[in-house]
């Protein structure tokens, strides 16, 4: 599922239970809305293409 935190407006993806924001750890977690899961699910494509220039090691 994807949630977003209230407090600091980060979007993530967790399955099982929820209690905070893995980013300022505050309990104010919702699951997000439609726009902020599609935004989520672009920024994850986005990242997925830089990594995948990045040159391996």
């Amino acid at each position: 599922m994807i949630y977003t935190c209230d407090k600091c407006r980060f979007i993530f993806e967790r399955t099982g239970q929820v209690d905070s924001c893995p980013n300022c750890g505050k309990p104010s977690i919702r699951e997000a809305t439609p726009d902020e899961r599609e935004e989520f699910k672009k920024n994850r494509a986005e990242a997925k293409q830089v990594n995948a220039r990045r040159p391996k090691p």
